[in-house]
């Protein structure tokens, strides 16, 4: 009996830290903000502090979208600012998929922003626009983190030495180095 009790709270055990995981957490649709420290490279001078904002809905070819907004930019470096405020184009996602895209302004084409489907050894394509990684990197690790009361899933993403990692219903991290 008591090898029992030990199977049951060990099975417990296992299904609850797989449950961390098994719950999908969507990517908002107001009230967000990512902030972002841009950083145009070593020799450029180019640093920018700045934020992306939901800013509503709108509806382009009777599909809704959330606004992107960023309203203001803060120049850390010696060149001209890179990015620009105001309306920086518009996000929508397919929860049924689990992926996000993105549509810049002046365009009618979506780009792929993040695929919170993705498997070990999947490439981890997405817009270059938000995400500052190449589509030759591939997903190394799936885990879990623990963001306020809820377990989110984890890609980590890169060559041979990881050092960025995506987030359900967040996005990029960036490793500082």
């Amino acid at each position: 009996m008591r090898n029992f009790y030990l199977f049951f709270f060990l099975l417990l055990i296992v299904f609850k830290s797989n449950a961390q995981t098994s719950i999908y957490h969507p990517f908002p649709e107001s009230n967000a903000t990512w902030n972002v420290l841009w950083d145009g490279g070593f020799f450029s001078g180019c640093l920018e502090s700045f934020s992306y904002n939901i800013s509503g809905d709108t509806v382009i070819s009777t599909i809704t979208y959330q606004k992107i907004e960023v309203p203001y930019i803060l120049n850390l470096g010696v060149c001209s600012p890179f990015h620009s405020t105001g309306y920086n184009g518009c996000i929508r996602e397919d929860t049924s998929t689990r992926k996000v895209y993105y549509l810049a302004p002046d365009s009618t084409n979506e780009e792929l922003l993040y695929d919170f489907s993705l498997q070990v050894g999947d490439s981890a394509q997405g817009s270059l626009r938000f995400n500052c990684f190449t589509p030759t990197l591939a997903v190394l690790q799936i885990d879990s983190i623990l963001i306020g009361t809820n377990y989110r899933k984890r890609w980590t993403i890169g060559n041979a030495f990881p050092s960025n990692h995506i987030i359900e219903g967040i996005g990029i991290v960036a490793a500082m180095s």
